[in-house]
């Protein structure tokens, strides 16, 4: 009833290339091209887009250099990817690695990368309405532009023992331009991109294995995120951009095993739990969620298996 989207057709070329350059580089490259024709039909007029076919093309081209460092026990890995597209026009996404080896049991890397995300059709193309008889109360709007985003993250990698490893992260991520709903002169909202925020938090994963026909594997993240829209955009009303502030779990658990019963079978479990996370009339409280699979594996070429998932509640 929201909106029947059809992709009518879809061409995707691409062409990649890898070569050595010199003893201690690795040079990746390689250009691509994508059409989509796509038809989206409205719900008899409270649900409209306008027009209601496009046709979407994106050109790109990306190049990735990884360099060795032997006398450093290091790497560098350097790289970019370009895109002309419809709906973004030119974005650049470059990215910087690297990794350090000080010796065979520990591992240190760093990562500064920039994103972003395109806009989709809902936001360039929606019209909506009351009634089929009502001036639209949202629209699109074609100024509506990338979502950015920059992020920095630093990680520790390293076993304890000859059957558990540890890996730890951090990161610290600055969004620009993210979407926001804004109201023209006639009271109409549509798409904007008023709205900043910073995210950071850690990740921390421990796998061992207690046998060695039984694996574990647990990890913990923990996520704040900040959001700030700009000094007279109408998220600042009533300080509703405050409230995303609390649509992202601060803290997250995860346990999985995966135990070999015998030679052919195998029992999966995982337990995963998530943080409240409430904002608006969105209610969220802290949950559960139980996931099984049994597996059968008669010979190489046939699988069978039985699986649950979200085996707690029924609002997951």
């Amino acid at each position: 009833k929201l909106g029947l989207k059809n992709i009518k057709a879809i061409t995707d070329l691409e062409y990649t290339r890898a070569r050595r350059v010199g003893e201690s580089q690795m040079l990746n490259f390689g250009l691509g091209y994508r059409r989509i024709e796509s038809e989206l039909r409205g719900s008899n007029g409270y649900i409209d887009f306008d027009p209601e076919v496009r046709f979407q093309d994106a050109l790109r081209g990306f190049a990735q250099d990884q360099i060795e460092f032997a006398s450093l026990s290091s790497s560098l890995v350097l790289g970019t990817q370009i895109e002309l597209s419809t709906l973004a026009g030119l974005e650049i996404q470059p990215n910087v690695r690297w990794l350090w080896t000080p010796d065979d049991q520990q591992t240190v890397w760093a990562a500064v990368s920039r994103a972003v995300r395109t806009p989709s059709l809902e936001e360039v193309d929606i019209v909506q309405r009351f009634d089929v008889t009502d001036t639209p109360f949202q629209r699109g709007s074609d100024d509506f532009h990338s979502e950015e985003l920059l992020a920095y993250e630093l990680g520790y990698r390293r076993p304890l023992g000859a059957h558990a490893f540890l890996d730890l992260a951090t990161f610290y991520n600055q969004f620009d331009e993210l979407q926001s709903i804004e109201l023209d002169g006639n009271g109409i909202g549509f798409y904007d991109n008023q709205v900043e925020a910073d995210a950071w938090g850690l990740e921390a994963a421990l796998d061992f294995d207690p046998r060695s026909d039984w694996r574990v594997r647990t990890s913990y993240t923990f996520f704040e995120m900040d959001f700030e829209a700009e000094q007279g955009s109408f998220e600042n009303v009533d300080d509703f951009v405050d409230t995303k502030d609390e649509l992202v779990p601060r803290h997250r658990l995860a346990l999985r095993s995966y135990y070999d019963l015998a030679e052919d079978w195998e029992l999966d479990t995982g337990f995963y739990w998530t943080d409240e996370h409430s904002a608006w009339f969105f209610e969220n409280p802290a949950y559960w969620r139980i996931d099984a699979r049994l597996g059968w594996r008669p010979s190489e070429r046939f699988e069978f298996s039985l699986g649950v998932q979200n085996a707690q509640r029924r609002e997951h």
